[in-house]
């Protein structure tokens, strides 16, 4: 590189300018981009707190994450992110150096193909990890993921029953959201659904990590699980 590119690269990093509530360093422009949205929002919030209380609903809101804009996502999980580097919550590290990798996604569907509806091998375990495509759960004790990972995907499946430890099993769950590379460790088998068909070939959980956070609100699907 030469001392001209050095130079002009030196020049725009010194043209950034810190976002206090995500961590990053923007261009003024974005700054100011930003700045105007939160702006925005905060005078629909306070027009939302001066209208008349509505009726409260029934359904119950699992994901602090669910009813945010795509840039309040981004923000509310940047600033998750960022606690979390810092160390507000000790129990997670959302960019470890490494997770142990047992088997490919394509490996572990071309291995365990064989496995018949409703059969487990509780005694072999293994790992992998993957992007999170899809996110489901069934109750507070039942976790349903699909991740992708070389082109192939797996079913992921988490009763509380399984997991290493009970009281961490929510809060590890809780944080995951779509787009996160993840690491699973857990043993082999096929579901075995109550309407019928072969069961979906799935890794049932005894340990899931964050490896790394998307920190995007990634459009919403349109399909669901497979025994679902």
């Amino acid at each position: 590189m030469s001392a001209e590119q050095v130079e002009k690269v030196a020049e725009n990093v010194a043209n950034l300018h810190l976002d206090e509530v995500t961590g990053e360093r923007v261009s003024k422009s974005e700054l100011k981009k930003r700045m105007k949205q939160r702006q925005k929002e905060e005078e629909k919030k306070k027009k939302a707190a001066a209208a008349p209380a509505k009726p409260v609903s029934k359904k119950k809101v699992t994901d602090a994450f669910a009813d945010l804009s795509p840039s309040q996502y981004h923000e509310a999980r940047a600033r998750q992110i960022l606690e979390f580097r810092n160390g507000v919550d000790s129990k997670v590290n959302p960019y470890p150096h490494k997770f142990h990798v047992s088997i490919s996604v394509p490996a572990f569907k071309e291995k365990y193909a064989h496995l018949k509806r409703g059969e487990t091998l509780k005694e072999e375990k293994v790992s992998v990890a993957g992007r999170i495509h899809n996110k489901r759960e069934s109750g507070s004790k039942l976790k349903f993921y699909v991740i992708k990972s070389d082109g192939e995907e797996l079913q992921v499946m988490s009763p509380a029953q399984d997991y290493h430890n009970e009281e961490a099993y929510s809060f590890d769950h809780e944080i995951l959201k779509r787009g996160d590379i993840i690491g699973v460790e857990g043993y082999i088998g096929r579901t075995e659904p109550k309407k019928g068909g072969e069961g979906e070939l799935s890794i049932f959980v005894t340990r899931i990590q964050l490896l790394t956070p998307c920190l995007h609100m990634l459009p919403t699907d349109h399909f669901g699980l497979k025994d679902q």
